[in-house]
């Protein structure tokens, strides 16, 4: 095998990953993935003007810029919480019985360790790095987000989500991870809301209502009225 100084950096990447990190890099591709496509196919379907489209994505992309901007400007408490439980994960450790600063479902505590495995391959940026990786995962949450309320609600409904100041806050500095348990809580919804819906929409509203409660709590009390 040629000695290759590119092929050297890219075996000493490979090698540095550890196979259940490596799991854990790809369920955070997974989601990305999943969020951005299901972004770009409401956009593309929608019947809006092109102007509008234009728009939308130009605000999208100024919206995670400030995000991932507030993140290189410090952390909170709760972004050292994140770091602990990626931590322990990464070691094989459980979050629950070796930290008291975790109260949620496992998949926040997989998606965070891949995300810490990620941002390993980033500069410093201030000791912020794991910091971006998780504001750039949730920062596209709510894009797609903000897709799904302007493309099945109101347009200016999804504008309003990635301008307002509070939200880019929340997302880009406090790295609050609502927005992906309500994500998977309003997709299932819609999926029955016609009043009428097939068993394969009932099943999965069901998984997505599960998906958004091991997510995070934040949909635990909704009743139908």
């Amino acid at each position: 095998f040629p000695h290759h100084p590119d092929a050297n950096n890219l075996i000493h990447i490979l090698i540095s990953v550890h196979y259940n990190a490596g799991v854990f890099v790809a369920l955070v591709c997974f989601f990305l993935i999943l969020n951005f496509g299901g972004a770009v196919y409401l956009l593309a379907q929608a019947n809006f003007e092109r102007w509008k489209k234009t728009t939308f994505v130009l605000v999208g992309l100024a919206s995670l810029a400030l995000k991932l901007v507030l993140a290189t400007r410090g952390h909170n408490f709760d972004l050292d919480s994140y770091g602990i439980v990626a931590s322990l994960v990464l070691h094989g450790k459980s979050v629950y019985a070796n930290t008291e600063r975790f109260n949620y479902g496992p998949l926040w505590a997989f998606i965070l360790a891949g995300l810490k495995q990620i941002s390993t391959f980033l500069p410093p940026l201030r000791g912020e790095a794991f910091h971006v990786t998780v504001a750039a995962f949730l920062g596209i949450t709510d894009i797609t987000l903000a897709a799904v309320l302007s493309t099945k609600f109101r347009y200016g409904a999804g504008i309003f989500l990635l301008s307002c100041p509070a939200s880019i806050f929340l997302t880009g500095y406090h790295t609050q991870f609502e927005n992906f348990a309500l994500l998977a809580g309003l997709v299932s919804w819609l999926l029955i809301r016609d009043g009428s819906p097939t068993l394969r929409r009932i099943a999965g509203a069901a998984a997505l209502q599960g998906l958004s409660l091991v997510i995070k709590h934040v949909l635990f009390l909704l009743d139908r009225k």
